[in-house]
């Protein structure tokens, strides 16, 4: 039976996707999660889950909605079980692990058909002609969803494939809508209409105590400030320090961490700092393992980025976890996670990022870390990306409904 068409538009409220549906929509009760690439490090189902904690935590998510989900992965070996109410297929069809156009994925695509989902949500843009495969064998009444994840429109064989084959899906999810423009531009997408924000995964971060983290790590600031990305021209590290070298210098108790693992530019930081009064305030980190993380966003009071482009960004969500507040370049990705919480300010622009500092640090500090923590419950956390990712699926099953 056919559904009938949402009465809805897709939106912005507080960065929130929303999805208004007639009464007697179709909601999606059966998903599938599919991803087609796998870490050929991995040696067991088991160890390749206890890393891919996006997977694990979109499982979750759904499940929590009361949605029955079937995970199918492509792997180096078969396995099934179920565990906390989510079915995990792995598929060993025999091809490579990251193979450039997915010719043969008969058992990938037969795992899938067999979990009889009304939804199939597909993990990537760069396997398009895996979604004319599915498209093909999926019942028509059955709605595609495909997730970007900071990839970018292809060139020659592949960014035809994905003009052909990506318009067969029935909605896209993007972290911030405007994040989706390069697949307009290149004729991926014919438009936005499909498009729903949604983050692409999450953290188990939690807040803490500054103070005692401060010290767990041997860190001082009044404030703290922390920037956590490359030494690489698109993070951008020489405008965020001469961004931040005007308030650290108004504050002597100030400091700045930059924690980063590749170093490209790092005689340009050191020349830049040399020149700076405020060097002595700047502590060059390098890598902090991952599991010392949260503890350095507790420790921080601003969480800073100057990156030029990104398709989301994890650590600033675990800021926002944490309670730490954002100032971050003006970027769709970015927008859509901190609505109005702490700053955004044009890419490029070291006057720009020191006046967005200096507005946040005038506010009330304990009332901005309780709103960004507010945020990220509502918007980034695990349940919220369930909530909205089951509209969104609703929306494209009715949308799929009215096309049969």
């Amino acid at each position: 039976m056919a559904c009938p068409v949402p009465q809805r538009v897709a939106h912005h409220h507080g960065g929130v996707f929303h999805v208004k549906q007639q009464a007697g929509a179709a909601a999606a009760r059966r998903v599938c999660l599919v991803n087609a690439v796998y870490d050929p490090r991995h040696t067991t189902p088991q160890e390749a889950l206890a890393a891919w904690e996006t997977l694990t935590g979109w499982a979750a998510g759904l499940a929590a909605q009361g949605l029955a989900v079937t995970v199918v992965q492509r792997f180096s070996q078969a396995a099934q079980w179920t565990a906390d109410g989510v079915r995990w297929v792995f598929v060993a069809d025999g091809l490579p692990p990251w193979p450039r156009a997915l010719h043969g994925l008969g058992q990938m695509v037969a795992a899938v058909v067999a979990a009889r989902p009304q939804v199939v949500h597909y993990g990537s843009f760069l396997q398009p002609l895996a979604l004319r495969r599915l498209r093909r064998a999926l019942p028509q009444a059955a709605a595609i969803v495909v997730q970007h994840h900071a990839e970018q429109p292809r060139q020659r064989l592949t960014g035809w494939l994905q003009r052909r084959c990506c318009p067969l899906a029935d909605a896209f999810l993007f972290t911030g809508r405007e994040t989706a423009l390069p697949y307009v531009a290149a004729g991926v997408l014919p438009d936005l209409d499909r498009v729903a924000e949604v983050m692409e995964g999450s953290t188990s971060f939690t807040p803490g105590d500054r103070a005692a983290a401060q010290a767990a790590l041997g860190w001082r600031g009044e404030p703290l400030l922390l920037a956590i990305g490359h030494l690489v021209a698109g993070k951008d590290p020489l405008t965020l320090l001469a961004g931040a070298g005007p308030v650290l210098a108004a504050r002597p108790a100030a400091r700045l961490a930059l924690v980063y693992r590749r170093t490209d530019l790092l005689p340009e930081v050191r020349a830049q700092l040399a020149a700076q009064p405020s060097a002595a305030q700047v502590d060059l980190l390098g890598e902090l393992p991952h599991h010392h993380v949260e503890t350095a966003l507790r420790a921080a009071d601003l969480y800073v980025s100057a990156s030029h482009r990104e398709g989301s960004s994890y650590a600033l969500c675990e800021a926002l976890a944490c309670g730490c507040l954002p100032v971050v370049s003006d970027l769709p990705p970015h927008r859509y996670m901190v609505g109005s919480v702490g700053a955004t300010w044009p890419v490029g622009q070291p006057a720009a990022l020191t006046a967005a500092l200096e507005q946040v640090l005038a506010g009330d500090r304990p009332q901005q870390r309780a709103a960004a923590r507010r945020q990220f419950e509502e918007l980034l956390s695990w349940p919220a990306i369930g909530r909205i990712a089951s509209a969104v699926y609703a929306t494209a099953l009715a949308r799929r409904a009215a096309v049969q």
